[in-house]
């Protein structure tokens, strides 16, 4: 498990409802991706936003390079379990499966 942890925030989804997290958080593993410019409609549908000093969650988070995606696994608590950076490739899906079966919850 990594060092870092998503620190308590207050985010809102796209539908303007307020989620704090990680309280917020429904599963035991989330997949959360963080970029700076989202543009595909479906995605937007499940975006949460955090408003105000990014740097508020990326440094926690020990995210240096904002220009490109930052994908993340965390559980509950918001401890990182498993994290990659830059756009979609089936070795990046590979690795995600890989960690979403290591980190099963029961």
């Amino acid at each position: 498990m990594s060092m870092h942890v998503l620190p308590r925030i207050r985010a809102r989804n796209l539908e303007g409802v307020d989620v704090d997290l990680p309280d917020g958080f429904i599963g035991d593993r989330n997949v959360v991706a963080m970029a700076t410019a989202i543009r595909e409609p479906v995605i937007l549908q499940r975006t949460i936003t955090i408003h105000g000093d990014v740097n508020r969650v990326t440094r926690p988070l020990g995210i240096e390079d904002r220009s490109t995606i930052a994908l993340l696994l965390v559980d509950g608590s918001g401890h990182v379990l498993w994290r990659r950076a830059g756009g979609f490739t089936p070795l990046l899906a590979h690795d995600l499966e890989a960690a979403l079966n290591e980190h099963h919850c029961e």
